[in-house]
């Protein structure tokens, strides 16, 4: 029992690494006060602990309930969306849920396999192997079948300016790489049976956070401030309740003067530039088009809208 509970602690230790938003408690992210990045290295370092401990499906069966408890967390929310916008039955909406959770925890559960597997037959240390096996998994899971890359590692450092800093040169699985390497080398401190090889991982993992840290800094202040004129923009927000967004067609009218209203306002503001969110035009506009009709305001404008394809052959529409 205690072996499942310890799944579920970790699997929710790397939810609680991403904003974490659950309406009836507070319509802002949980633990935004709290250093919540950490909890992504308490989970990495609580996986390479567990490694070695289990064997054959114990270890695969701990590693998947992780991952499906951690992407429960992460995207329950689906179901709203199924049920609220899609029109699914509740009991369809969770099947769905637990199917995409079911799906993402496989790839957890190959963590241990591949990881061993690395160290054994490439000669790599465990502390190489864990890391560079997870990012493998997460780019496999970012392109395979249609790509989910929802809840890459490197993501739950958003709020982590200097590590940031080196997305511009190993890109996010690079942070993925970096945050597990570093809780793998914590893992190997706790896991060390000898004060001579618990103080040898704990320099190296001391090593690693200055290194990292100390780019990360270096180009934050090698960055040049941008230059040129500066550029007034509106931010525009309708607040169109979703269930007439996905009426468009019925409340296109509605919609359109809304946002050219505000959008107006904002230019009387002084605005150079306007911007609306996703698919914030009602209705869909053929792709490649050269203008939109309705569309009257003498400034640049960036929208989300959706796009169709018209098929020159039959005459059909492709969105």
């Amino acid at each position: 029992m205690f072996f499942l509970l310890k799944a579920c602690i970790i699997g929710l230790a790397a939810t609680c690494a991403f904003p974490l938003v659950i309406a009836p408690l507070s319509p802002t992210p949980l633990l935004e006060g709290l250093p919540r990045e950490l909890f992504m290295v308490i989970c990495a370092a609580g996986l390479y602990v567990e490694i070695e401990k289990h064997q054959g499906w114990r270890r695969i069966l701990f590693f998947g309930l992780a991952g499906f408890v951690h992407f429960l967390g992460l995207i329950y929310w689906l179901v709203i969306a199924m049920t609220n916008f899609g029109g699914l039955p509740m009991l369809q909406s969770m099947i769905l849920l637990a199917l995409l959770c079911l799906y993402c925890a496989l790839y957890w559960a190959c963590i241990p396999g591949l990881s061993l597997f690395l160290a054994k037959h490439l000669g790599l240390p465990l502390v190489l192997g864990f890391p560079t096996a997870i990012v493998f998994l997460e780019w496999l899971r970012t392109f395979v079948i249609t790509g989910f890359p929802w809840g890459l590692w490197g993501y739950s450092q958003s709020r982590n300016i200097i590590f940031l800093q080196l997305a511009s040169v190993v890109g996010v699985y690079g942070l993925s790489w970096l945050i597990a390497f570093f809780s793998a080398l914590c893992g190997a401190c706790v896991k060390s049976k000898t004060r001579k090889m618990r103080l040898r991982c704990m320099r190296y993992a001391l090593l690693c956070l200055v290194c990292v840290y100390g780019l990360g800094a270096l180009l934050l202040l090698s960055t040049e401030p941008p230059a040129g004129p500066a550029l007034r923009v509106g931010l525009i927000q309708g607040n169109i309740e979703q269930t007439l967004k996905s009426r468009s067609s019925q409340y296109r009218r509605k919609i359109k003067a809304r946002y050219l209203e505000l959008s107006q306002a904002a230019i009387n503001a002084g605005a150079n530039a306007i911007i609306w969110p996703e698919a914030a035009w009602p209705g869909h506009v053929r792709a490649k088009s050269q203008m939109l009709r309705g569309y009257d305001l003498e400034v640049n404008t960036i929208m989300g809208a959706s796009t169709y394809l018209k098929n020159d052959v039959d005459g059909t529409n492709k969105l």
